[in-house]
């Protein structure tokens, strides 16, 4: 038999190499997996977070239809209101036939310039937000076309016919809709959202597009600035949910890691590089002579295959060097074959898959807590930003409201009482506890707009504030007798404290004046004109109680799909990392470990058989390499021994 002898090695000793290579391949691989499936995650919790923008932009914009349709019917009543001051008749289809022999003159009648005037004040004062509102005949009328016939820019619309887009919000019995485009034939630029509504014999809405209808009403808000506004929101919310979120994945990924690291570490220590380090030690007693060595086997090691067929070997090897030894005496040995090799089921492998498979599902648990905690916190948000958006657009309505208590006022002087008798009659009724003429007709009014639907109010009350007529805070107008006089909520006199118009939203409602429902209560600073020593603030107070049931199922849905669509994917990542881990793992396992401890037996079973000229290929680098070395020097120590014991 020839020597084969390791060059890369000298001596009886040998360099033990750490395992720490295929812990940080499997680190590695799972680290890539992780950042895959947490940039996928990012991704769509991003487009998750467009679409609830995109989705909340449209909330938004019905909202604000659903309120601006509300006060269709209190402009109803206005112009019916003005109609009877101006001809002392409620007949709309009177103001029908002024307004078609207008069109036939093409010259402007008196009633047009009354109720442009009004639509004036509404833009003027900026009520909801309306930059034009205008009326149309539509051809059952007995029109050609569909003209305007009045308009808060008189000059600019005046006899000219609807575009058809806005014309068909009507034919298609369509309450709203949003010009993302804009209105070119209009020369309106930019996000618009239109409003219609339909005027009826009697000035109510048909709603079905009857036969009956006479006028058609449209007003146009721009929409560029609140729907940007959202945008704005929603981008820096977005930003903050999705930095969250990635720091959570961040950290979570890195404490993961370092927590699989160091348990991977135990484990292949444990499953492999103790079994390597006692393998190694049992060659070297072997080259150092040591026949008597025996490894000891575990149930299910990696190794186990491998020790056996080690010891076996040891054993065939002691046995031919003892029949010779006795042949040479004159004696008789048994042969001894060897023993049949089964190879061990890699536990190892199922051990790193499975836990992974814990640091896969406890990642996406925790990536999942992260997610709903920023749903929540952003829907949260989101809900307040609605509701201040109705506060908003509330608030943009008082000086309307005011300029109409100004016109009242001047209806009343018109018929004889002066502001100032106005003003002696209001203190003396104060004083009294009384209700004043003027005070009727302001309580009135106030009460128009509550039947009228305008801005959907159910309470409208001026409350005049502690000074020369009273001590304390007192309700001495109201559109409902029964708070007249009274004091108000603690919570309601703090608009007193603020310096400009604001709103107050009461999610418990404001028991004191039985509202056991969510309200919102805005305010608003009013002139008191010569009795200028008197502060009167108006407050409005709107229920609320539909707005936010409806805000918070649209959000609860919204959350709720969110989280489900992240559940899904989240949960798909997790079986995808699992699976490709299996495959990854299987591969670097069986190439690393199980496929060189096959070699490894393979050789040790031809040593078993006689064949000592045998030698282990050694790839450099590989795990295994410092075990395979000690073979390789193993076996020549064994050869050596059998042809010393064979040459006597």
């Amino acid at each position: 038999m020839s020597k084969h002898m390791e060059n890369s090695k000298s001596g009886n000793g040998y360099r033990r190499k750490a395992s720490l290579g295929i812990s940080l391949r499997i680190t590695a691989i799972v680290l890539t997996i992780f950042l895959v499936a947490s940039v996928i995650g990012l991704i769509t919790f991003k487009r998750s977070l467009d679409q609830l923008a995109n989705n909340s932009k449209a909330k938004v914009v019905d909202s604000v239809a659903s309120l601006v349709s509300s006060s269709h019917g209190f402009v109803a009543g206005m112009i019916m209101h003005l109609q009877v001051l101006n001809s002392g008749s409620s007949d709309f289809k009177a103001l029908d036939q002024e307004f078609r022999s207008a069109i036939d003159r093409n010259a402007e009648s008196p009633s047009q310039v009354i109720i442009s005037d009004l639509l004036k004040e509404m833009v003027e004062s900026g009520i909801l937000g309306f930059e034009i509102g205008y009326f149309a005949v539509p051809p059952a009328a007995g029109t050609d076309g569909k003209p305007v016939i009045v308009a808060s820019n008189q000059d600019e619309y005046i006899f000219q016919e609807v575009p058809a887009d806005i014309a068909e919000l009507l034919t298609d019995q369509k309450e709203f809709r949003l010009f993302e485009d804009g209105i070119p034939e209009m020369g309106l630029e930019g996000e618009y959202l239109v409003t219609s509504y339909e005027f009826t014999g009697d000035g109510i809405s048909s709603g079905e597009g009857s036969s009956d209808e006479i006028f058609w009403y449209f007003d146009f808000k721009p929409m560029g600035d609140l729907l940007s506004g959202i945008d704005s929101f929603y981008q820096k919310e977005s930003g903050n949910a999705m930095l969250a979120l990635g720091l959570v994945m961040g950290l979570s990924i890195v404490g993961l890691l370092i927590i699989s690291f160091l348990v991977l570490g135990y484990l292949i220590k444990k499953r492999i590089t103790k079994p390597i380090e006692e393998l190694s030690a049992a060659a070297e007693k072997v080259m150092n002579k040591d026949m008597e060595v025996r490894l000891e086997i575990h149930h299910r090691e990696e190794f186990s295959g491998l020790k056996r067929v080690f010891n076996e070997m040891i054993s065939s090897i002691s046995a031919i060097v003892s029949k010779t030894l006795a042949e040479e005496a004159g004696g008789e040995t048994g042969k001894t074959a060897p023993k049949s090799y089964i190879k061990p089921k890699s536990t190892i492998l199922f051990q790193v898959i499975a836990l992974f498979t814990i640091v896969f599902i406890a990642a996406g648990v925790l990536s999942m807590l992260s997610i709903r905690k920023s749903m929540d916190s952003l829907v949260a948000r989101s809900k307040e930003t609605l509701i201040e958006t109705e506060g908003e657009l509330t608030l943009s309505s008082h000086e309307f409201g005011s300029r109409l208590t100004t016109l009242l006022e001047e209806t009343t002087d018109q018929q004889g009482t002066t502001s100032e008798s106005s003003i002696r009659d209001i203190i003396s009724a104060i004083s009294s506890k009384t209700v004043s003429p003027v005070q009727a007709e302001l309580n009135q009014s106030l009460r128009y707009m509550v039947e009228y639907g305008l801005l959907r109010y159910s309470i409208i009350y001026c409350i005049l504030a502690p000074g020369p007529l009273t001590s304390d805070y007192l309700v001495i107008f109201s559109s409902d007798d029964k708070y007249m006089y009274l004091e108000p909520p603690e919570e309601i006199l703090e608009f007193f404290d603020k310096d400009e118009d604001s709103f107050l939203f009461f999610p418990d409602g404001i028991p004191e004046m039985g509202l056991n429902e969510p309200y919102l209560a805005t305010s608003f600073r009013l002139n008191s004109g010569s009795a200028g020593s008197m502060e009167i603030l108006l407050v409005d107070f709107k229920p609320m109680g539909e707005q936010v049931e409806a805000i918070n199922n649209f959000y609860d849905r919204e959350n709720n799909k969110l989280t489900l669509t992240m559940g899904i994917v989240i949960g798909i990542s997790i079986l995808a990392m699992i699976l490709i881990t299996v495959a990854a793992l299987t591969y670097l396992i069986r190439k690393q470990i199980t496929g060189p401890i096959d070699e490894l037996t393979a050789v040790a079973n031809q040593v078993m058989e006689g064949d000592l000229d045998v030698q282990v290929k050694i790839r450099p680098g590989e795990e295994l390499e410092s075990l395979k070395i000690a073979f390789n020097r193993m076996i020549s120590t064994l050869r050596d021994l059998v042809e010393q014991s064979l040459n006597g």
